[in-house]
């Protein structure tokens, strides 16, 4: 079962670049999953921020107008 949780920032205006779209996962497994789908599809994910937000894995993709997407997953269920 995909399970995803969409978080957005609203409010005053963010600068250029700083604000994106995150989906949460049910777990580090359908994490890697997608993640290897994306790259079969030749999209760059980055996984340089993988353990930088506490209790949660995640990577980064942009979508084709530029737009940053965060898809992050439990690292402990």
């Amino acid at each position: 079962m995909i399970t995803t949780e969409i978080h957005l920032e609203v409010g005053a205006p963010v600068p250029e670049g700083s604000g994106h779209t995150g989906l949460r996962l049910a777990d580090r497994e359908e994490l890697a999953l997608l993640a290897h789908t994306l790259e079969q599809a030749e999209v760059q994910v980055d996984w340089s921020e993988r353990h930088s937000f506490e209790g949660y894995e995640r990577f980064f993709v942009q979508d084709p107008f530029g737009n940053h997407l965060e898809l992050l997953a439990p690292v402990y269920l």
